[in-house]
């Protein structure tokens, strides 16, 4: 037993692929496509482990080995390359499922739709596909906007982009798709900012990455409690068999 534990929206889309008929048999080979699929947590182990022929692609280096390594300490052989969402490096119609999990999330809005572009193109006629976005209505958010629906977060010393949405607008990228199911998921870790002091909320604040003042940052401590969300929305799309 793989002692990985993965967020529930990635075991909601491996228990959904039996209902739409994607369950691995003798003689035939289910694959699973999985964009942004590094790091040392890597979610195509559950879908190898359990008979799919998982097959992943990240952009980072580092992550693809940490993947890999990862799959070596439990016995799994992880079929994992370097590569760009955006340009996948594989032939039209190769895979029967495709999924990211806060992996696009780190693209443009333009790269988003090139992104699901290729999603679409390496799928097979019927091919169902799995993916994310970042709410607009979380809070707080501590970044720069960089462009209309886009902001830059530093993670790590490192400055990340991210892309948000409000409800329903990422309905525009499936015009060519059939939408099978759309979830709203509201994570609001409220032990984290229970135990957040006064002071320490006041050295959260960076002019440069919080759009107030520090008066008016300081004003919202009290209602930290009622804001703070992290919300995603979450589709589950089909190609069409003429797309």
């Amino acid at each position: 037993m793989l002692s990985f534990v993965y967020p529930p929206a990635v075991y909601g889309f491996f228990a959904l692929l039996p209902q739409l008929g994607l369950v691995p048999e003798e003689g035939e080979r289910i694959r699973i496509l999985d964009l942004g699929a590094g790091g040392s947590r890597p979610p195509m182990a559950l879908f190898a482990e359990h008979g799919y022929a998982a097959i992943g692609v990240d952009i980072d280096p580092e992550r693809v080995d940490l993947a890999r390594r990862a799959g070596e300490d439990r016995a799994l052989d992880l079929n994992i390359c370097a590569g760009d969402m955006c340009a996948l490096p594989f032939q039209d119609h190769s895979f029967h499922a495709a999924y990211e999990f806060y992996s696009m999330c780190h693209l443009s809005r333009a790269d988003h739709a090139l992104a699901i572009g290729e999603m679409m193109r390496v799928l097979k006629p019927g091919g169902v596909c799995f993916l994310g976005f970042m709410g607009r209505d979380s809070w707080p958010l501590f970044g720069l906007e960089a462009g209309c629906g886009e902001i830059v977060f530093n993670e790590g010393g490192k400055d990340v982009l991210h892309s948000i949405f409000v409800e329903d607008e990422p309905d525009a990228f499936f015009s060519a798709w059939e939408i099978l199911r759309k979830e709203t998921v509201v994570q609001r870790r409220l032990h984290n900012w229970r135990v957040t002091s006064r002071e320490e909320w006041e050295a959260m604040y960076d002019p440069e990455r919080i759009a107030m003042s520090r008066e008016a940052w300081l004003e919202t401590y009290e209602e930290r409690m009622e804001r703070v969300n992290y919300t995603h929305y979450f589709y589950t799309i089909r190609r069409l068999d003429g797309s």
